[in-house]
């Protein structure tokens, strides 16, 4: 059966047999531990090295550094990420 097949068959279910769907996927979700791959974890170890080891520098003290004050906004949005950098 697809994806497809099984996502279609959904809306002809009760809601006690939706409910009883949505608790094995739920364990089966719980019982599939993901293995990050060498690659994924060398990035991160690399990433952890160089944060320890390099510069760091705020976006102020980029935009104060930056020729052209980086050309953009510094003002945080609603999610408290910089935005247009």
């Amino acid at each position: 059966m697809s994806a497809a097949e099984i996502l279609e068959g959904l809306s002809k279910l009760s809601p006690v047999e939706l409910s009883l769907v949505h608790e094995r996927i739920l364990e089966l979700e719980e019982s599939h531990v993901i293995e990050p791959s060498a690659e994924f974890s060398a990035a991160i170890e690399e990433g952890l090295r160089s944060l320890a080891t390099e510069p760091t520098f705020t976006v102020d003290e980029v935009a104060r550094k930056s020729p052209d004050g980086l050309g953009c906004s510094l003002e945080p949005s609603g999610s408290g990420l910089y935005t247009g950098i």
